[in-house]
């Protein structure tokens, strides 16, 4: 527990900066693991750096709906 705290502290802090991503799949292993954690915690903490990476993938939906999946630049 105290080690996967650890790691989502360092993500939900460091990489919520500017927040982007080239794969839909980073967004969703980081979602993944951010509400695991805040499952296990209940700390808003986590529940807010959900709500960012949410938003941001919302940014990137293709009007019609869904997401590119771009697997190479």
């Amino acid at each position: 527990m105290e080690s996967a705290k650890l790691l989502l502290d360092h993500y939900n802090s460091y990489y919520l900066r500017n927040y982007d991503y080239n794969n839909n799949r980073t967004t969703g292993w980081h979602l993944i693991a951010t509400l695991s954690m805040y499952r296990a915690t209940g700390d808003p903490y986590y529940l807010n750096a959900a709500h960012i990476i949410m938003e941001r993938c919302k940014e990137r939906e293709m009007p019609e709906g869904g997401w590119t999946r771009q697997l190479m630049p």
